[in-house]
């Protein structure tokens, strides 16, 4: 006769022991990219950071390290690359902090219109 299949049941105690995540190993990163560029905990600015460097040319090799909550991205550039890349990379972060500095329930100053009264 055939075992019953063994589906899951919430009323019933957990059977197997939950599976233990280790500690992940780091990523290799090839010996070409010899500098790091940036490490950053925001990934918006990071991926704008690799949006201008690809539109640029320049090559660069992605790591996130760190745990899953707080997790931090690491770019790398080769040597030769890291003058522009990190001016290219200067350009992004400021130009995002000058954005999130802006209240967006204030307009900016000089761009308020006032509409003439009709008499």
């Amino acid at each position: 006769m055939s075992d019953p299949l063994d589906y899951f049941n919430p009323t019933q105690p957990e059977k197997r022991p939950p599976a233990r995540r280790g500690p992940r190993a780091a990523p290799t990163i090839p010996a070409e990219f010899d500098v790091v560029l940036t490490r950053t905990s925001d990934h918006a600015g990071a991926r704008a950071v690799e949006a201008e460097l690809r539109a640029q040319g320049i090559e660069y090799f992605r790591t996130e390290d760190g745990d899953p909550m707080n997790r931090l991205v690491q770019l790398h550039v080769r040597s030769a690359d890291r003058a522009f890349a990190s001016q290219l990379a200067a350009m992004v972060f400021a130009r995002r902090q000058r954005l999130n500095e802006i209240d967006p329930r204030q307009p900016p100053a000089g761009l308020l219109v006032v509409w003439p009264d009709d008499d």
